[in-house]
């Protein structure tokens, strides 16, 4: 009888590849040892009775003939299994994709190829026999390629793989369930672990090589550690990574590599692990989690050795002049030679750096016939003739700087240029081909606004938008409207707030902006962002961006990045589009994320699964666009807010920054809606542990409605705008006591102003509601006395609190009337009826004043008779 195993634990390749073994060998019995990865489980729970797999425990080893082990060569790694391989008359045939050693299981017959996943070897052989398959064994087969792969994104992913797929798709493969299991939502404790491992990430620069180690310690095995680790690799961006977690006596060994001349599959060797080059792995045990980091480093230290380094890639061009040098003849030299750079020397020292950029710059503005001191960058980064390629790659990319100076001891070897680094790191990118067509959206059809943007905006704002496409060309560079802009442009929703980015210096690309159009320009060197105003509107411009977080919930840091970066850093699909504005593809959109297709569908959908750990007040950002635009947050992204909450994120953020998203929510057009989404997903509680959205609280919203309509609509003389958000905030706020409400303000650093209206509310909302409820008739003064002091706001809160009909007409009264009660006389007439000054002064202007609101005095004779009989009593 023939047996087909995999290795414990299974993966999707490992099971697929059983799948697959079994059309060549169809009378063969599949049985999984061990256990397996949990999404494994859960596809088996609903599948077992169709593809008819058995488990080691239920099964007979005794009447084996041919054992047919896939996705490992390693005994120890498959279980009861083991007992077959050397037993006499069993038969060993192996499908792997790992490479061979030593170690292995030495088989009858052994088939490798280094591709990228198994199943790709097993999927040849089976469309080269030309054996049918089903749906399901196509979609089971699909899924293992898409794992091994990373969905065909990993450097071990090949050719083959990708045709495999292409064939196992005409098969009829299901991608839809294909991705469902591939993109299962983290549990809990693994968002938990997740991020205490980005926490605990330590960087080692070992022989110029940036390498990340992360570790941390769990109470049960972790199955799919190796997605953990995936998603950390993804998300972080590293090249190299190693992960450890301890549990128990055992320590998870998972190492990744992107770099060609580090084989992980070797370092796993010293733990008596294995796997790819690129991804390999191991069981630790009899070290604690110091001890191994500590040999992991040891050994690194001994092997890691990259092959570039800065001698191997000096090939920029570049002409030597010096400080007094004439900016026009050093163009020409520069022309003439085919080259972009000069060394500028002072004597037998190089002290800085041109391009023909600076001197184009210099000329235009009029400065051909200055000299290159004043021009030239004499920010220079000199670096060895041996220092490693990842070495020079974080220097240009932390100096920002395009250029580095290669020397050898003190001579000048030549330039390193970013062409040259991007050469030597993507060779085969940069092949010539022909020009390329334009971007395409989702469908494959070019999709170009320039018609819809020629309809939706005055032609004074499209002249503009085509004037920064012009600036742009001139530069050289590219420029893009990106965000809310692209957004509501796609809603048919008017919105003149522009925002634009481009991959230069945007402080500079305002100024000359402004001068174009003849307004003024505001800049933040600190950020890289300038605002460029004009009388009606004004215009916001970045230079394109990308963000790290060294850490859950901390602000990024930010550098230059192409276009693409800078959409990925947002936050929704729906705000991370963009629009062309350079004159060869003016309006052609950029949709990397299918931003369009939820625009269609109305939903609000995350980029990337740990972006809420990144940046927890996207989840407030989250429930304000899906109340604003009526959307709804679809699924995935839904649990992965509910996981961020569980995991007490937004603890992690700064308090300003929530505290600007939630007065954002609380002045959209219905901020209710907002408070009602915060409470479903639980987020009141990080304003503080006893907010609650109570029937009562639900209830005062209504009613603060009502108020500020009829605020709207009254013919108010002294009519002032409102801080909306405010009137909402003690809404929110009113079950909560004084001190508590004390501690938020406080918390949270609202400002002093704001602070003030809102504990001043708390304070004294109560008794005077009590008071001004009395049916006792009371005098217009009296309800002036006690409400004068008090803000518009908190005037409105108390009108919408109160439940009495006569405190309400009271306070409108107030608003309507006494507030705008002015004397006419003034201390001047005082003075000249006799009236000495001094700090009676004040006390007969206050009494002639109530006496005003009372109605008992009209003119100014009458004001100043009233003040002198008050004088003379």
């Amino acid at each position: 009888m023939d047996l087909i195993t995999t290795h414990t634990n299974a993966d999707f390749d490992a099971l697929a590849s059983m799948i697959a073994a079994r059309k060549l060998y169809p009378n063969a019995k599949l049985v999984l040892p061990g256990s397996q990865e949990r999404a494994v489980r859960e596809f088996m729970s609903l599948s077992e009775d169709l593809v008819k797999i058995e488990y080691e425990k239920d099964v007979s080893l005794d009447d084996i003939d041919r054992l047919i082990i896939v996705e490992t060569r390693f005994a120890k790694r498959i279980g009861r299994m083991e007992q077959l391989v050397g037993k006499k008359g069993v038969e060993i045939h192996i499908y792997d994709h790992h490479p061979r050693t030593e170690y292995n299981i030495k088989a009858d017959r052994d088939v490798f190829k280094r591709v990228g996943a198994t199943t790709t070897i097993l999927t040849e052989l089976i469309k080269k026999r030309r054996i049918k398959i089903t749906p399901l064994e196509a979609t089971i087969m699909a899924l293992g390629i898409y794992e091994d792969t990373g969905s065909l994104t990993f450097p071990t992913t090949t050719k083959a793989d990708i045709d495999m797929v292409s064939f196992l798709f005409s098969q009829g493969a299901d991608l839809n369930l294909v991705s469902s299991y591939l993109r299962r939502e983290f549990t809990d404790e693994e968002l938990r672990l997740l991020a205490e491992l980005i926490k605990s990430t330590e960087i080692h620069i070992i022989n110029g090589v940036n390498v990340a180690i992360a570790a941390s310690t769990s109470d049960d095995y972790v199955e799919d550690l190796s997605l953990l680790a995936y998603k950390l690799e993804e998300v972080e961006n590293y090249n190299v990574i190693f992960v450890m977690v301890q549990s128990k006596d055992k320590i998870q060994f998972i190492a990744r590599s992107r770099l060609p001349f580090v084989n992980v599959a070797k370092i796993c060797d010293i733990f008596d692990g294995g796997g790819h080059p690129s991804a390999a792995g191991a069981i630790i045990k009899g070290l604690s989690l110091t001890e191994a980091k500590k040999r992991l480093i040891n050994y690194l230290r001994r092997r890691i050795r990259p092959r570039i380094k800065a001698n191997d890639l000096v090939s920029a061009k570049y002409i030597e002049v010096g400080l007094d040098d004439v900016i026009s003849e050093t163009k020409k030299k520069m022309l003439e030679l085919n080259t972009e750079y000069a060394i500028v020397r002072d004597g037998r020292r190089v002290i800085g750096l041109i391009t023909i950029k600076d001197l184009d710059k210099a000329i235009t503005r009029g400065f051909g016939h200055s000299r290159i001191k004043g021009y030239m960058s004499s920010s220079i980064f000199p670096i060895k003739s041996n220092t490693p390629i990842y070495t020079i790659q974080k220097i240009m990319y932390e100096k920002d700087v395009g250029c580095l100076p290669v020397f050898k001891g003190k001579r000048l070897l030549g330039l390193i240029t970013r062409s040259d680094l991007m050469r030597a790191l993507h060779g085969r990118l940069f092949q010539e081909v022909e020009k390329q067509p334009p971007s395409f959206g989702r469908q494959g059809t070019p999709v170009n606004l320039a018609p819809q943007i020629k309809r939706a905006f005055p032609k004074k704002i499209v002249e503009l938008l085509k004037l920064i496409g012009k600036i742009a060309d001139e530069k050289g560079f590219r420029a893009f409207a990106v965000g809310g802009f692209v957004r509501d442009l796609l809603l048919s929703v008017e919105n003149f707030d522009i925002d634009i980015v481009i991959e230069a210096d945007a402080i500079e690309f305002a100024r000359r902006l402004a001068k174009e159009v003849g307004g003024d320009y505001i800049y933040h060197k600190r950020f890289g962002t300038a605002t460029v105003t004009m009388p009606t509107f004004k215009i916001d411009l970045a230079m394109t961006r990308t963000e790290v977080y060294e850490r859950p919930a901390a602000l990024p840091t930010v550098k230059f990045g192409p276009i693409e970066n800078d959409l990925f850093r947002r936050d929704f699909t729906i705000n991370a589009m963009a629009f062309r504005l350079n004159k060869e593809d003016f309006g052609e959109l950029l949709d990397p994320f299918d931003g369009r297709g939820d625009l269609k569908e109305k939903r609000i959908r995350i980029l990337h699964d740990l972006s809420f750990v990144d940046d927890p007040t996207r989840i407030f950002r989250a429930v304000r666009f899906e109340q604003r635009l009526n959307f709804e947050i679809e699924p995935h992204t839904e649990s992965l807010i509910k996981k961020a909450v569980g995991l007490r994120m937004i603890d992690r953020t700064q308090k300003q920054r929530v505290r600007e998203e939630i007065i954002a929510i609380l002045s959209e057009e219905e901020p209710l809606k907002g408070v009602e989404r915060l409470s479903d997903l639980n987020e009141l509680r990080f304003i503080h542990k006893n907010l609650r959205l109570k029937r009562s609280i639900v209830r005062l919203f209504d009613s603060t409605d009502e108020v500020l309509s009829w605020y709207s609509r009254a013919d108010l003389k002294r009519k002032r705008l409102l801080d909306r958000w405010l009137i909402y905030f003690m809404a929110m706020l009113n079950g909560l006591s004084l001190n508590e409400i004390q501690k938020i303000c406080d918390d949270f650093v609202f400002k002093k102003s704001d602070t003030s209206r809102i504990v001043s509310y708390k304070r004294k909302s109560n008794r005077l509601l009590s008071l001004l409820s009395k049916k006792a008739k009371l005098k217009p003064s009296q309800i002036y006395r006690w409400l004068c002091d008090l803000s518009y706001e908190v005037l409105l809160m108390l009108t919408a609190k109160s439940k009495s009909q006569t405190a309400r007409r009271r306070i409108m009264a107030f608003l309507t009337r006494y507030i705008n009660v002015k004397l006419s006389v003034h201390g001047d007439d005082f003075k000249e009826a006799g009236i000495k000054p001094g700090p009676h002064f004040k006390e007969l202007m206050q009494k002639t004043l109530y006496a005003k609101i009372d109605n008992k005095i009209k003119s100014k004779e009458q004001e100043l008779c009233y003040a002198m009989n008050l004088r003379r009593r």
